[in-house]
């Protein structure tokens, strides 16, 4: 491997994301993105370990009972994604939004509906969003009158995760290290001009 080759199991994906009211979006511990705002489908790049990382996301919702749709690569958001509640305390888990925490038992996610008309949760008014999938869920935990919940997906049941997780943060300080050097070298070039 060359000294600015990324390893083959990192690869740059496109996040999706629209969640009313308000999120904060990780991949494996690192934050990629966030929004505040449930009108707004919000876009982020990020690297993902292949088959390895886990996607956390942390919900927020003011009123009327939150929801989120998202994507990243051919995944959206569905019932297998697992969710709960924060605590009453407002104390996240530590390491809850990492590959290696153990969420075995956080419950499904709840699909209040799908992304196209026929499923919309809110027939009434015909809501879909275009810039998902039809088969993305509009998902939550099974209370959808909690104001502040966490949701996952991970690439990996947990006993695969936990058994790889050493090799994984390896790979992603090797990886680190290759930005660093990619990032140092662009920033010398600027100098020059």
């Amino acid at each position: 491997m060359g000294k600015h080759d990324v390893p083959s199991n990192f690869e740059d994906t496109e996040f999706k994301v629209m969640a009313d009211d308000g999120f904060t979006m990780y991949v494996n511990g690192q934050n990629v993105g966030e929004g505040n705002d449930y009108r707004e489908t919000y876009h982020f790049d990020a690297v993902v370990n292949k088959g390895v990382d886990s996607i956390a996301v942390e919900l927020y919702d003011k009123r009327w009972g939150g929801n989120m749709l998202a994507q990243f690569g051919d995944i959206v958001s569905s019932s297998e994604w697992v969710c709960r509640d924060v605590p009453s305390d407002g104390m996240l888990p530590e390491g809850w939004n990492t590959n290696g925490y153990d969420d075995q038992s956080w419950a499904p996610a709840m699909e209040y509906g799908r992304n196209n008309i026929d499923e919309t949760p809110w027939p009434r008014y015909g809501y879909t969003n275009s810039l998902f999938p039809e088969d993305a869920a509009f998902i939550w935990n099974s209370d959808d009158r909690a104001e502040h919940v966490m949701c996952r997906y991970n690439q990996r049941p947990f006993e695969e995760r936990a058994q790889h997780n050493d090799v994984c943060q390896d790979e992603m300080e090797a990886f680190e290290n290759i930005a660093n050097q990619l990032i140092n070298h662009h920033q010398h070039r600027q100098s020059i001009w």
